[in-house]
């Protein structure tokens, strides 16, 4: 051993290396330690609001088919009265999935799970939902639900 101080300093380089190696590793895999300081400056948002652009075409051009476009003459005379077609609304049901059934062995009211657009309920037979709905019927796999004298059935999904 005839250089024991370039053995030295060889080791101190080696753990120097192995130390940054190490640290890029754990950087890399846990995220820095280092914070990084984001600024953000909050400036009033201007909307830019628009109005609406109204169009008027102009048709007084001769005609590729060889007819004229002639205005037309309106009377003075009151149109008769056209009575306007009533419609009824109609109703839209809302999403509604039965997710099953939870029932006793010696019960016979069984307890079904409905949701109704995202909300979840634990419903039984003759309840009423939200004023408008109520369930007629709880089956093995499927809910029979009533809204105003209209009723659907769902199969469980």
């Amino acid at each position: 051993m005839k250089s024991k101080k370039l053995t030295y300093v060889l080791l101190i380089v080696v753990a120097l290396i192995w130390y940054k190696v190490f640290f890029r590793v754990k950087d890399s895999l846990f995220g820095s330690s280092e914070e990084f300081g984001l600024t953000v400056q909050s400036a009033p948002i201007e909307l830019l609001v628009t109005n609406k652009d109204t169009v008027v075409l102009d048709l007084n051009y001769r005609d590729p088919f060889g007819t004229q476009n002639k205005p037309e003459i309106v009377d003075d005379e009151p149109l008769e009265q056209v009575e306007k077609p009533v419609f009824k609304e109609q109703f839209v049901w809302p999403a509604i999935n039965f997710m099953g059934r939870v029932q006793k062995t010696n019960s016979t009211n069984p307890l079904a799970i409905v949701r109704i657009d995202g909300i979840q309920l634990f419903v039984r037979k003759n309840d009423e939902l939200f004023g408008d709905f109520r369930i007629k019927k709880i089956g093995r796999d499927s809910v029979v639900i009533v809204h105003k004298n209209e009723s659907k059935i769902f199969w469980r999904n």
